[in-house]
Formats: structure tokens, C-alpha cells, sequence
């Protein structure tokens, strides 16, 4: 129960630092909170790719329950983790505060690529993101990892 617990205070935290703008810091405290926790019971080497925020904190939470420790901050820092090296999200349906925490943007960015998905549609590639106020210069690649845009059932990179 007390990891159930410090799982949602480190989801709670992480959305605050991610709903105030604050680039996520994969800071090295941060790697060795997973890799203590995680490294625990498996090789943290195990992770075979991206998932989604969701995917992850479900994959945390039985983790948790078939013995995973760590204290709440912790648990921050893992999702916290977690969320910058080994996320994936829609493009298309991504709140700002997703977008913030993943991509590591400043949150007017992030607001900008939602009001722009809103005015004029789905995304239909991530290069469209050049497109938006502030990402002119981005390069696509840099985020291809990262995001996909589907909306008609199908992804694409």
C-alpha cells in the first residue's frame, strides 16, 4: 500500500512540475532512483522501448506490488525518468502538460502545438510541426522517438 501511495504522490508531483512549465530534468539523481528501484528486481537494460505515460505507470504500479521499494521521491524521480528517456505520445490527442513533460519544452511551446493541432486539425506527420509558432527551425528527427500522430487508428512517424 505505502508504494501505491508514493507512486500517486510521484504522479502528482510530476504533473506539477510539468503543469508549470519546468523542463523535466533527467538529472543523474533521477537515473539512479530508476536504476536503484527498478535495478532491484531486473536490469534496467530490460526496456525494450517506448510507451505511454499511462503504459508506464501501470508497468510502476505492479512492479510496486510484487515488491518494488522506494520512497515517494523516489517514485518521482523514476516516472519523472521514465517520462523523458523512454516516452512515446500522440501527437494528435497530447495535452500541453504531456508535451511539456516528454519533449522537455517550455510550456507556452507545448500550449501552441495544442491550440495549432485545435485550429487546424490533426497533425498527419511530426514534420507539420514546423508549422507551429516556435518550432520553424526544429529539425523532425530529434522527436521522432518521441511522437507519433495518429487519428484515423493509424501511427505514423
Amino acid at each position: 500500500m505505502r508504494f501505491r501511495q508514493g507512486l500517486c504522490v510521484g504522479s502528482v508531483l510530476f504533473s506539477l512540475v510539468a503543469a508549470r512549465g519546468q523542463k523535466p530534468d533527467i538529472s543523474i539523481a533521477d537515473k539512479e532512483a530508476f536504476q536503484r528501484v527498478c535495478g532491484e528486481c531486473h536490469t534496467t537494460s530490460m526496456i525494450d522501448g517506448y510507451r505511454s505515460m499511462p503504459d508506464w505507470r501501470q508497468t510502476v504500479d505492479n512492479m510496486m506490488e510484487i515488491g518494488a521499494r522506494g520512497t515517494p521521491e523516489d517514485m518521482v524521480r523514476v516516472m519523472r525518468y521514465l517520462a523523458r528517456s523512454w516516452t512515446r505520445i500522440n501527437l494528435n490527442a497530447a495535452t500541453a502538460e504531456d508535451i511539456v513533460a516528454v519533449l522537455g519544452i517550455k510550456e507556452d511551446l507545448a500550449r501552441a502545438v495544442v491550440k495549432y493541432r485545435t485550429e487546424h486539425g490533426h497533425f498527419t506527420a511530426i514534420g507539420e510541426l514546423k508549422k507551429v509558432p516556435g518550432f520553424e527551425k526544429i529539425k523532425p528527427d530529434e522527436y521522432k522517438d518521441k511522437l507519433f500522430v495518429s487519428g484515423q487508428g493509424e501511427e505514423k512517424r
